[in-house]
């Protein structure tokens, strides 16, 4: 993605960005929310696994070709240049082989979180990021063009769609018997997260479109780059959340005790993740978009240093949002995820004309956090979910990291990051940040992921 806002500049990166970003509305029907309630199900009730899982397939399949044939017809009678509504029409065929966002193909991916292996997942997912990844950057060094580029990235999904297939047939069979019946439970379950999916989507996504019709497609290249920085941290948050939510099913039907330790556990670890990268971030980050993006880049530095915040958000509401589905609790979810589409839009508008892309990371860390507090406060109110008193350790440590980082600010990045991950350790060793149980139970979530 660095290599790739180079070569395209702010215009050309924006139009990649928005491609993908558009065809996200349409992720949401192409999803619906069964994957998650596909997860719950198996692992958590004595239906047939064959048969839960043959009519998912069928279902998600019915829901990805209606959506494909909605982006198509949609992006045709949009007010866009050509050449933008032919990258969207073939950036749609993600919606089938795509294993990596909501599609049809990550329905298969609910078989390895079920029986935590999602050592499988990760392999195709390396190799196909690395074939990918060499192959944009082979037609970067040729000189290819835009249309070319999200070729690659398009239908470099389908040998990795195959190979999930094949091995998710080494746990479960799908048995394809249709049962209209099942399909009408599985659409009532996950409506709930379909419609805060759409919800959760238009805030997402909304910031895009909108700098699209009054900013350009340079604002959104600048911010859709510093957006690919910090979303790479979603990416261990998503890992861990994945091992957790059949754990979580599991526990919220027999060890309520465990259930309790594993929240508490979730957040504490995303932030002891997430808390030392944001205040580098804020710190470094002139130095990061010069050294990863180069000067045509500069201006987006301020938005990274406020989107960094917001994805620390993201990560603990996903822990937030696997807990809420797992106690079966995806209405309120919902009812959640609308108050804050409304609150986002509300702050998109008045801040992108005004601030243009730096409103628009404004609107997001501002939405997130209203997501952590509402959900942390629900959980706790009504269902005994506390976070960990330990937390409160926390402050001290960062306190001093603060000052570390403002006594060594002379310094390169280069020279700092592996300086102050050792400082951050021993900080939390000294202030008893994290005890030997903590440690303990992440080894047994982690040993089977």
């Amino acid at each position: 993605m660095v290599c790739l806002a180079r070569y395209l500049g702010q215009v050309g990166f924006g139009k990649f960005a928005f491609a993908f970003a558009y065809l996200g509305f349409f992720a949401i029907l192409t999803d619906f929310g069964l994957d998650q309630i596909l997860v719950r199900e198996i692992a958590g009730t004595e239906r047939s696994p064959e048969v839960l899982f043959g009519n998912a397939v069928l279902l998600k399949l019915s829901l990805a070709v209606l959506s494909l044939i909605l982006a198509c017809s949609i992006a045709l009678s949009l007010d866009y240049p050509l050449s933008t509504k032919i990258l969207v029409l073939l950036a749609s065929i993600s919606l089938i082989f795509s294993y990596q966002s909501p599609s049809f193909g990550n329905v298969f991916t609910t078989i390895f979180t079920v029986n935590l292996s999602r050592v499988y997942v990760t392999a195709i997912d390396l190799v196909s990021k690395v074939v990918m990844g060499a192959l944009t950057l082979l037609l970067i060094l040729l000189g290819r063009t835009l249309f070319e580029i999200v070729a690659v990235n398009v239908f470099g999904l389908i040998p990795g769609f195959i190979a999930l297939v094949y091995l998710s047939n080494r746990f479960i069979r799908p048995k394809f018997s249709l049962d209209f019946g099942l399909w009408k439970f599985l659409l009532s379950e996950s409506l709930p997260i379909a419609l805060s999916s759409i919800f959760v989507m238009v805030y997402f996504r909304v910031d895009v479109i909108l700098l699209s019709l009054w900013k350009g497609e340079g604002a959104i290249g600048l911010y859709s780059a510093s957006f690919k920085l910090t979303e790479a941290f979603t990416i261990l948050g998503s890992a861990f959340i994945i091992t957790l939510l059949p754990l979580a099913s599991r526990y919220y039907k027999s060890a309520r005790k465990s259930m309790e330790v594993a929240y508490q556990v979730s957040l504490k670890y995303l932030l002891l993740l997430m808390i030392p990268v944001s205040i580098g971030t804020l710190f470094y980050r002139h130095q990061i978009i010069n050294v990863l993006y180069g000067g045509e880049y500069a201006a987006t530095s301020s938005a990274l240093s406020i989107l960094i915040w917001a994805t620390t958000f993201m990560m603990l509401n996903m822990t937030i949002t696997t807990f809420l589905i797992s106690i079966y609790q995806q209405k309120i979810f919902t009812l959640m995820a609308f108050c804050l589409m409304v609150a986002n839009l509300t702050f998109n508008f008045l801040l992108i004309p005004r601030f243009s892309f730096v409103g628009a990371a404004i609107a997001t860390v501002l939405t997130e956090g209203l997501f952590t507090v509402f959900g942390a406060f629900y959980l706790a109110k009504f269902h005994d979910l506390l976070p960990s008193p330990s937390l409160l350790r926390l402050i001290p440590v960062n306190l001093v990291f603060i000052l570390f980082l403002v006594f060594f600010s002379k310094y390169s990045v280069f020279v700092i990051v592996p300086v102050s991950i050792p400082v951050y350790l021993a900080l939390l060793t000294i202030f008893g940040g994290v005890g030997r149980f903590e440690i303990d139970l992440l080894k047994k979530v982690f040993a089977r992921a």
